[in-house]
């Protein structure tokens, strides 16, 4: 077998390739070229590969996408494997031609990458989510202005009434004394959060359009507690509920099941692994803090987990259980609708994110 393996480059630095056939054990080909579509098939067109093999990167998606057209195997490897991490000499060429050797001897641990409708709908759940962390920067500075030059506070400073006292405080950069420069800058903040808010606004409601069209999008919100947000990370982060076997996959896909360290007879479990898609972590950790105060199935998780312990003990314990409990059932009713099996049954729950 004719196996290519490639060590991505940026637009700006090349890509090298290494050939090794497997069958006839003649020397290697090394080849360098530009990291664009039209070199790589080039490439293709000259070795003549049975499979090519590539790294995870932000890049990928585009050869995993030429590779399906032209109809070629493609493996993807995971860069977190120990294989690939435990090297004491690493360059473009020898990454190149260690792909090779693990695809060779089918040592290489691979990672699936979804397609390309999927991996765009996770670039726009990705900006909006930037546009919240900007807005929530930029309501710090504001309060920050305002509480250090000793304003009064106000209940809601987000509400109409809170934006028109802030924006009453404001002035014109270019009006204020030197004493004031402070009401300047407010007023410069305060046109950023509507602009900002606006980005948002727009953003949420072209993900929502695309969370309706999607049947298991759409079926995730009927769960308590489930909503747009969260119901569009998880189908965007999972894409099938074939690829896990189990729970304990689903869990160990996302990050949230505990380190494990054992020797001999003796098992200690320590903080999860934090591995996996962040943003969709913290969703279900941020659902689970609201959710354990406000819906029953949520409660009767999070109080079992604390049990009798004091207050503020054994609490981040028990709000990951109930974040790995949603994660599961959400992971669930993909299953069973994939299978074509009818949905359960839920209550209507006043937590939603």
């Amino acid at each position: 077998m004719r196996i290519l393996a490639l060590d991505l480059g940026s637009a700006s630095t090349q890509t090298h390739a290494h050939l090794l056939d497997t069958e006839s054990g003649e020397k290697p080909i090394r080849r360098a070229f530009p990291t664009m579509a039209s070199a790589f098939l080039d490439v293709v067109k000259e070795l003549l590969p049975d499979r090519v093999v590539v790294e995870a990167t932000p890049i990928s998606g585009h050869f995993v996408d030429l590779c399906e057209v032209l109809g070629l195997p493609i493996q993807v490897a995971n860069v977190r494997d120990p294989a690939w991490q435990n090297r004491t000499s690493k360059t473009d060429r020898n990454d190149a031609e260690l792909l090779a050797r693990l695809s060779a001897s089918g040592q290489l641990r691979t990672v699936e990458v979804p397609p390309r409708d999927i991996r765009q709908w996770r670039l726009a759940i990705h900006h909006r989510h930037e546009l919240v962390r900007c807005r929530t920067r930029i309501k710090n500075r504001i309060r920050a202005l305002l509480r250090n030059e000793l304003q009064p506070p106000v209940k809601n400073l987000w509400s109409v009434k809170g934006l028109r006292f802030a924006a009453s405080q404001a002035k014109d950069p270019g009006a204020c004394t030197p004493d004031e420069r402070w009401r300047g800058v407010l007023s410069m903040e305060l046109a950023r959060y509507k602009e900002i808010q606006a980005h948002i606004t727009t953003a949420s409601k072209q993900l929502d359009a695309l969370v309706d069209a999607r049947p298991a999008a759409a079926l995730l919100t009927t769960i308590p507690g489930v909503g747009y947000r969260l119901a569009e990370a998880v189908v965007a982060c999972l894409v099938t509920a074939k690829r896990f076997k189990n729970r304990k996959q689903v869990v160990g896909y996302v990050g949230l099941c505990p380190r494990v360290q054992q020797s001999g007879q003796h098992t200690m479990y320590g903080r999860i692994t934090k591995t996996g898609n962040s943003q969709l972590r913290s969703l279900l950790v941020e659902v689970a803090q609201l959710g354990s105060r406000r819906d029953p199935w949520m409660k009767a998780i999070f109080a079992q987990i604390q049990g009798k312990s004091p207050k503020n003990k054994r609490t981040n314990r028990a709000v990951t259980a109930v974040a790995r409990r949603l994660l599961v059932r959400c992971w669930a009713v993909l299953r069973d609708h994939e299978n074509g099996l009818p949905p359960r049954p839920t209550a209507a729950s006043p937590v939603a994110a």
